[in-house]
């Protein structure tokens, strides 16, 4: 049980009537992973983990099995921010997944977050204000294997600078926006993706998710609470099993911006992007 969820062998139930989960005739987004997914479909082994930990107010090593392409902290015992970081940002800078601003370059020596061949290493000596390792916090982290060195994607009219793990159905893709509507985006996973998660990495500005499963031309905004929106503008195409589409939009196309993406693929026995409509009342099941 956790956060208003429990969660089954093929699936999971809203125990909660909160209307941040369960609002009636409110739809909600989902991304699943199966707890054990190295011996799930995917052939490339050990593509997620999730690990808890508890900080120590200076420098930690978390192991994960597998060397990260993508980790995701939160503090759970404190009040703090997300901290994001991938292969495709510049040094050691990180991400904030419920903050507009770009790239985040206040960072302790060595970084707050580095990604190891292993796990991933945290530091934090301001009374957990870099968010991922105060002193006896308790912290969660989500990371990804994605496909390790990118490789230069040519299948758009912008070249991306693409990571990509298709077994799993994760890829990390990273290009400079032109600012021109209709621009294609190589992806790298060889089928249409349910979800794509982007940001830009220049300037202030929303993250902005698209899923199958509300077409093309609607988006939310992660770090809001807004109901989804409808814009052309903004997702200019469906994606293809190859390509996604923005339009002349700075959230994802910002001319001369640095720009990352990452796309998600539901796979049979390990993942899956899905929506469930709450009904205000405790027991909502959700099957995958």
């Amino acid at each position: 049980l956790g956060n208003g969820f429990s969660f089954y062998a093929n699936g999971f139930q809203v125990v909660s009537t909160d209307t941040g989960v369960n609002a009636n005739g409110g739809t909600y987004i989902y991304l699943a992973i199966a707890a054990d997914g190295s011996t799930a479909t995917p052939s490339l082994a050990n593509s997620f983990a999730t690990e808890i930990y508890t900080g120590n107010g200076g420098t930690k090593s978390v192991t994960t099995g597998f060397k990260p392409d993508f980790t995701w902290v939160k503090t759970r015992s404190i009040s703090s921010g997300h901290v994001l970081r991938s292969i495709g940002m510049d040094s050691t800078y990180t991400l904030s997944s419920n903050s507009t601003a770009g790239l985040n370059t206040a960072q302790p020596t060595g970084g707050r977050l580095q990604l190891d061949s292993n796990g991933f290493t945290v530091r934090d000596t301001s009374g957990n204000g870099y968010g991922t390792n105060g002193n006896s916090a308790t912290q969660v982290a989500w990371s990804w294997k994605a496909g390790g060195t990118p490789s230069i994607n040519t299948d758009g009219t912008i070249t991306s600078i693409v990571s990509a793990n298709q077994a799993a159905g994760f890829s990390i893709v990273k290009y400079t926006g032109n600012n021109v509507a209709g621009a294609t985006i190589g992806h790298g996973l060889g089928a249409e993706p349910n979800m794509i998660i982007v940001k830009n990495l220049s300037t202030t500005d929303n993250w902005t998710v698209q899923t199958s499963d509300l077409t093309y031309t609607n988006y939310i905004d992660l770090n809001s609470t807004n109901a989804a929106s409808s814009n052309s503008s903004v997702w200019y195409a469906q994606p293809t099993s190859n390509v996604f589409s923005f339009g002349a939009n700075p959230r994802g196309n910002g001319s001369g911006n640095s720009i990352i993406a990452y796309c998600f693929k539901s796979i049979s026995g390990y993942s899956k992007v899905g929506t469930y409509t709450g009904t205000g009342v405790a027991g909502e099941a959700g099957s995958l």
